[in-house]
């Protein structure tokens, strides 16, 4: 009602919220009493009021019995919370008073009324849980009764009229009154969303390229299972989801498996999404709150946004969306008492009575485990339009009340029941997730039971677990008993097909693959397997890209991104048709336009020149991630391998050194090692972290559980050097999942002091020296000098030294400013790699966020004598796009851009060098387009 009314339902066409089968209900009073159904969520409540400019609130809500809600004036606004019950529908019916009487009710001390009844659901399934719509409908002067039915009045734009003294008149027709009205405009009827058109589940992670994950997708949100490492660059880089779409992330535990990429996207959700988008809530088992409150005082020191983190300690329902429910299964191993009762025993049971855990079964720290099974709400009845003719009824914006339950008054006085003209209502979809993680979990996981109609089962579960026969007798029971018709998928490293996930970096690789395939090496080329070991009868392997659709009985799988010779035949086809691009390769071997001769062959030209790669044959650069911040389509997060001992790029190295590992950085050494990446983990002898900013050092956790799975037993722990701050992060995390790790902080070998320890693995890959070097970014952030002498027992092509003796120095310098510190300490570098985050047009934003621009990046070379500079640690909007440099050599100093999967021989620098001006052509024949 008033003058503002059309206006105000302008700015909010859906006026409520549903939460958890609760609503509340909030009232304004501006010259007429005035009512908007709002969040429970304080901050929306507050936006409402300041959108709308409503003054403060002269009513509050109250809930009596007799079903009825009274508007108390002169009491401030407080939430009210009104339980539905389960399987009731709520059908709010609000009708207005005219002044006159309003001030009536007022002197005689009476509240005013509006009356509230609750409905069953026109299902008649206790499966929809309360959750359908409700209709605010509106009428003059009326008392509600259940044979009007009107659809809501358009409130007018023009003031109110005086208040009739004439009762009006009591309408019975089929059509809506509304659009009678004069003045106004038909209005949207407002709803809540309590049924899904569409929805699918989607496997978005296996055991290889990526963790186990899978992702639910209806019209309005997105639930997310499992958030291992990679997630976020898979769902949102490739797949297109928008951030502000996903609301709830279920963990199943807390192995890094599960937890590993839920930083990265929390952080990318506070940065990318818009205020009212932020909003994410993480579930877990017990130990996710030590998980996030270690990460928060060790490294991330800012909020991550709206992000709520809620450890599950029962069994049954703990999310009750519009469109989905979810319930908790707890799973305790063996020495922990017996597991909970099953989830299915308590589904819709309140809080207080859901079975909990006794006091003896409390789970360890990282030991927790749970289970969750989730209930779709099927789609809306439609209207059946052969039985609405036979009933005579014209169709019309009226109908849109059957699908709220609501019966119609024909001109006859004949009422016609919901039923009499909906189609038939579908079952819920149902699926359940599975992680039995080993085997002490097998015993309480078999015990589990899934309500009858569930589609699909998902199992997590290694191997060695799917093979005991107790598992397999689980399966067998519930594909003839329980669940004859029911899915079931598993995820293991086994059965699963180590398809690449990021098909659009592979095919950017493999067309620089063609410009020059030494530098640009294609990614692993991963054959099928036959995982039918690792699968019980009637068991489908987990297929990345595969999409489950519910209500529609049928799912699909993306075409593998595999890539066999004939798709690299295809993409030099493609290459060789660009302008330009042949011609640019005419000076080195290429595949576009293949040679003997060039800077590729000729070795002894740069021999002759005084240069030191030449000497360095058995050494290598290889960049695994090239990206800042968060990764994107072609770029993943910091990951360079420094390697010696190694003749060429298909021989795995004897020494590799780690300079950062972003999140994601065992999912990269498998692009590039493919089944040799466990002789490439045991090879691994140093990590040196540069800074304690997420995106070079989240994929740390990974490397030291992958490695020590595949090293022996009396291996000394893998060397860390990083600032002090990973050490703590690294041992709190130890207590969830055990790490192994010696550490050394980089202030101990600043100034190239180097302890024993640190001496020894250098030596191993032939060097001699290692110095941290503060530098201008963050607190404690380091660049690194890493030096290579020729020995007496090596001789002059296996060391790094040229004739003059002057040493291979390779320097890193992590995220940074310009640093003077670091010009001096690098003196006479053979190698730099420096951070080159923005282009020269953003200065501003490079000394804002302690970034260097390209053309800092170039005069820090210089100003070094570096031979040849790396660019590297580009921002994601310049991923379609090389970085402006105006010239490839400027003083001596040549310039490289780095790319991901690059793969650089010492040998081969000069090489790098030439092949840049040919990837150039590529990326504005690849991306013009686009």
């Amino acid at each position: 009602t008033g003058p503002h009314a059309a206006h105000h339902h302008q700015r909010f066409a859906t006026p409520r919220w549903q939460l958890d089968d609760q609503w509340m209900c909030c009232v304004w009073a501006s010259g007429l009493p005035r009512l908007l159904i709002t969040s429970s969520r304080p901050q929306w409540s507050a936006q409402l009021r300041r959108v709308a400019g409503l003054p403060s609130p002269r009513f509050a809500v109250a809930l009596l019995g007799g079903g009825r809600l009274n508007l108390c004036e002169g009491a401030p606004l407080r939430p009210t919370w009104h339980s539905l019950g389960p399987g009731l529908r709520p059908s709010l019916e609000l009708h207005t008073l005219s002044s006159t009487q309003a001030q009536s009710q007022r002197s005689d001390s009476q509240p005013l009324r509006y009356q509230w009844r609750s409905r069953s659901s026109r299902s008649g399934s206790p499966q929809s849980g309360g959750q359908e719509k409700t209709d605010v409908a509106t009428s003059r002067n009326q008392t509600p009764s259940a044979g009007n039915h009107h659809h809501p009045r358009t409130p007018s734009r023009t003031p109110p009229r005086a208040p009739s003294r004439t009762p009006p008149r009591t309408r019975s027709h089929t059509r809506p009154t509304g659009q009678q009205a004069q003045g106004g405009t038909r209005q949207r009827r407002p709803t809540v969303m309590t049924s899904t058109k569409t929805a699918y589940v989607e496997v978005v992670g296996t055991a290889h390229d990526t963790s186990p994950a899978i992702y639910l997708g209806t019209e309005a949100n997105g639930y997310l299972f499992n958030c291992g490492e990679g997630s976020q660059r898979y769902i949102f880089g490739l797949h297109g989801i928008r951030a502000g779409k996903l609301k709830n992330i279920f963990l199943t535990g807390t192995h890094w498996d599960q937890v590993g990429g839920t930083i990265g996207m929390c952080l990318s959700l506070r940065d990318d999404t818009a205020a009212d988008d932020r909003k994410i809530t993480i579930w877990g088992p017990p130990g996710l709150s030590e998980v996030m409150s270690a990460a928060s005082q060790t490294f991330l020191h800012t909020s991550m946004g709206a992000t709520n983190f809620r450890e599950v300690h029962h069994n049954g329902q703990i999310l009750n969306d519009p469109a989905i429910k979810v319930d908790s299964h707890q799973i305790l191993p063996l020495g922990h008492g017996a597991s909970p009762a099953p989830a299915a025993a308590s589904h819709g049971a309140p809080a207080s009575k859901r079975p909990r855990l006794e006091e003896g079964d409390a789970v360890g720290v990282g030991e927790g485990v749970v289970c969750y099974t989730v209930t779709i709400s099927p789609p809306a009845r439609n209207i059946d339009m052969v039985k609405l003719k036979a009933l005579g009824i014209k169709p019309g914006p009226w109908l849109a009340n059957f699908k709220d339950g609501k019966s119609l008054t024909l001109p006859s006085g004949e009422t016609v029941e919901p039923d009499a003209v909906l189609g038939p209502l579908s079952d819920p979809y149902q699926f359940a997730i599975v992680n039995c993680p080993d085997l002490r979990y097998v015993n309480a996981t078999c015990r589990m039971d899934f309500p009858p109609g569930t589609s699909t089962v998902f199992h997590t579960a290694p191997a060695e677990v799917v093979a005991t026969a107790e598992y397999t007798r689980w399966i067998a029971t519930m594909q003839t008993l329980t669940m004859p018709n029911a899915e079931h998928v598993m995820f293991n490293a086994v059965a699963c097909q180590p398809k690449l996930a990021f098909a659009s970096a592979a095919s950017l690789q493999r067309h620089m693959h063609a410009i020059q395939p030494d530098v640009y090496a294609l990614p692993f080329s991963p054959d099928t397997v036959d995982g039918g070991a690792a699968l019980p009868a009637g068991c489908l392997a987990a297929e990345l890209g595969r999409r489950f659709y519910a209500f529609k009985g049928k799912h699909a799988v993306k075409a593998p991104p595999f890539f066999t010779a004939p798709d690299v035949s295809k993409t030099v086809e493609r290459a060789k048709a660009m302008p330009g691009l042949a011609e640019a390769c005419g000076g080195f071997r290429s595949l576009l336009n293949p040679v003997e001769g060039g800077v590729a062959v000729d070795a002894e030209v740069q021999h002759a020149s005084g240069g030191s790669a030449v000497h360095a044959a058995d050494a290598a650069i290889v960049f695994l991630g090239t990206g800042s911040a968060m990764p994107n389509r072609y770029r993943n997060v910091s990951n360079i391998l420094l390697c010696t001992g190694m003749g060429d790029a298909t021989v795995v190295p004897k020494w590799i050194a780690v300079l950062d590992a972003g999140e994601g950085t065992i999912g990269s050494m498998f692009r590039k090692f493919g089944d040799r990446l466990g002789d490439a983990l045991r090879n691994v002898h140093l990590v040196f972290i540069t800074h304690m900013h997420a995106d070079h050092h989240l994929g740390l956790v990974m490397l030291l559980i992958e490695r020590a799975k595949v090293v022996a037993e009396d291996d000394p722990p893998l060397l860390v050097v990083g600032p002090k701050k990973l050490e703590e992060w690294l041992s709190r995390y130890s207590k969830i999942v055990p790490l192994s790790f010696r550490f050394v902080p980089c202030v101990d070998v600043a100034d190239g002091r180097a302890s024993e320890v640190v001496q020894i693995e250098l030596a191993r890959g032939g060097l001699t020296a290692l110095a941290a070097v503060s530098v201008i970014h963050c607190p404690n952030a380091y660049g690194v000098v890493l030096d290579r002498k020729i020995s007496d027992d090596i001789g002059p092509r296996d060391g790094a030294m040229d004739a003059t003796g002057k040493p291979f120095r390779v320097v890193y310098s992590g995220d940074c400013r310009p640093t003077p510190a670091l010009i001096k300490a690098g003196q006479g570098a053979t190698i730099l790699i420096h951070d080159a985050t923005f282009d020269a047009d953003l200065i501003v934003d490079a000394r804002k966020k302690k970034h260097s621009t390209v053309p800092e990046a170039l005069r820090v070379g210089v100003a070094m004598g570096a031979e040849y500079t790396f660019l590297s640690h580009f921002s994601a909007r310049k991923q379609k796009e090389m970085p402006v440099v105006a010239e490839r050599t400027v003083d001596g100093t040549r310039t490289i851009v780095a790319f991901d999967g690059m793969h650089v021989d010492f040998k081969d620098l000069p090489l790098a060098t030439e092949v840049t001006p040919a990837v150039d052509i590529l990326f504005a024949n690849m991306f013009a387009e686009k």
